[in-house]
């Protein structure tokens, strides 16, 4: 794995973070094609469910594969993560992996090619109550300075 990414502590993060140092890059195959070994890695299922879930969310959601195979395979997956392998996760299986696996790391890796994050709902209620909390104390900065103008 690389050595510039941190994967989460799993008590402490929701989805791997870059280094201060990392350079920009526009190119996230390798830092998806690791986010996906690391989805694998931390999910509770082999690879093979893995595989039968995605197909299992493809059938419900009306997602088909290409005319030459009919289901994701263990095998398509291990091309999808290898970093040798110019085989990359079409983009209408990036919902299904990340629903298969409960991991939110390879849309993580892709929004921070552009320096964007991904957070979980628990993180959006956060960020929603710390955005109401500085209305809340900008209003009562106002409110005070209205008091001293009576």
């Amino acid at each position: 794995m690389s050595e510039s990414t941190h994967w989460p502590d799993k008590a402490n993060e929701s989805h791997p973070q870059m280094t201060l140092f990392d350079g920009k890059s526009l190119n996230p195959i390798p830092q998806i094609k690791e986010a996906m070994r690391w989805a694998l890695y931390e999910s509770k299922l082999s690879r093979a469910q893995v595989a039968d879930a995605m197909n299992e969310l493809c059938r419900i959601h009306g997602v088909v594969m290409n005319s030459r195979s009919k289901l994701i395979s263990v095998d398509m997956l291990e091309k999808w993560c290898a970093l040798s392998a110019e085989h990359v996760i079409p983009l209408k299986f990036v919902p299904i992996f990340c629903e298969a696996t409960k991991s939110i790391y390879l849309l993580s890796a892709l929004a921070g090619s552009l320096d964007a994050k991904v957070i979980n709902p628990e993180e959006t209620k956060l960020l929603e109550w710390a955005k109401v909390d500085r209305k809340r104390k900008q209003l009562v900065k106002e409110q005070r300075k209205l008091e001293g103008q009576l």
